[in-house]
């Protein structure tokens, strides 16, 4: 975090003497703010870069994705106000529907709002992970179409073929994350479909042919690094071996995944209890805020910076909105319990909802007390 304030002093700095800050080093600035969990200041630096007036200011794929990785790192908060919820699920799609409507609508040379192959597989992601799993697999049909991803219908599943090898790294990944989302869920037949679309997905990855083709050269990247295997001199360069030895072990990870659902969803001759989903969701996984960073030296962020949790209602009403937005309880719960009246999956829970939740739920089970303290041994029961 120390790092972060120093660059800080910097670009306010620069903004005084009004020198030209360019895109490239807010979006550094942005990076810091992403794995420092100030994912509250990243939100606001970043809806100012949208209303640059010189529009080569304007957020860029690179600052896009960026954004996303904070997201995937920071999930929803409330802040000290609890008026407003920022970061996670609702900020990557605000971003991401900013990006969608600028290459809709704005056409300048020299100006590029394009999306790439990372900005889907993290925008996936985020979806899967709060267990919008419809809006998740549009986008993966999005993605398909957008990167002219042929598909084939076989009796193991979709077949795919493409030109671009980091669209079906990002395809097969994507599926994965789709397949983790319809297990949690229960739906055994749609996460067994999603998990032998990633294999395939992944079996279409390693035979593409790892030259760089000229449509490869000509698409903007804001995340993966390019395919080539040698560098203009024809020595293999450093980061292509780091790049081989990490998609390597990806791909290793993608296939355990990928089978362990698949093994699953075949045996399990029912779907999972919605409800035992629900109840662990509220118990074992309380998220209080935090980013990619592991420097515990957070002691040193200025209180603004901090995300407050007053009183023990708020405690409750911070941790289960994160739950309720980013972690799939919205999801869960509405499935578990249809025809109810729950809020949306992207509201911001009162305290009324809170206790309609909990009601639900089993108020007894949920791990922090009246007095907001933890008790750990239902955390780990």
């Amino acid at each position: 975090s120390g790092a972060v304030q120093e660059g800080e002093k910097i670009f306010e700095f620069l903004k005084n003497t009004g020198a030209f800050i360019n895109v490239e080093t807010k979006t550094a600035l942005l990076k810091g703010y992403a794995h420092s969990g100030m994912i509250k200041k990243a939100s606001q630096l970043y809806k100012e870069m949208k209303s640059a007036t010189d529009l080569r200011d304007r957020p860029n794929v690179r600052t896009l994705n960026t954004l996303l990785r904070g997201c995937l790192w920071t999930a929803v908060s409330t802040g000290s106000s609890n008026s407003k919820i920022d970061g996670g699920v609702i900020l990557s799609e605000d971003a991401w529907q900013w990006h969608k409507s600028k290459i809709i609508s704005t056409k300048v040379s020299n100006v590029s709002y394009s999306i790439d192959t990372s900005s889907y597989e993290y925008s996936i992601a985020l979806l899967c992970q709060a267990l919008r799993t419809n809006e998740a697999s549009s986008r993966i049909q999005e993605m398909i179409d957008s990167f002219g991803i042929q598909t084939s219908q076989s009796d193991q599943g979709d077949q795919f073929k493409g030109e671009d090898k980091s669209a079906i790294e990002s395809l097969a990944q994507s599926y994965l994350s789709l397949a983790r989302a319809y297990a949690l869920l229960g739906r055994n037949e749609q996460a067994k479909n999603a998990a032998q679309n990633a294999l395939n997905a992944a079996s279409a990855f390693s035979s593409c042919d790892t030259t760089d083709n000229q449509n490869d050269r000509n698409v903007v990247r804001g995340g993966k690094q390019a395919w080539k295997s040698q560098d203009d001199d024809g020595e293999v360069t450093r980061r292509s071996v780091s790049n081989s030895l990490f998609r390597a072990h990806r791909l290793g990870e993608l296939h355990s995944e990928a089978k362990m659902i698949l093994s699953v969803s075949r045996n399990s001759s029912t779907g999972r209890d919605n409800n035992c989903f629900v109840d662990n969701n509220v118990n074992r996984l309380l998220y209080f805020s935090g980013g990619g960073t592991t420097d515990l030296a957070a002691g040193n962020l200025t209180k603004e910076d901090r995300v407050e949790i007053p009183n023990h209602m708020v405690d409750k009403q911070h941790i289960l909105t994160s739950l309720w937005v980013s972690f799939g309880l919205a999801s869960a719960i509405k499935s578990a319990n249809p025809g109810r009246s729950f809020p949306s999956s992207t509201s911001y829970l009162t305290e009324a909802d809170c206790r309609n939740i909990l009601k639900t739920v089993g108020s007894d089970s949920f791990a922090i007390g009246e007095d907001g303290r933890i008790d750990f041994s239902k955390v780990f029961s």
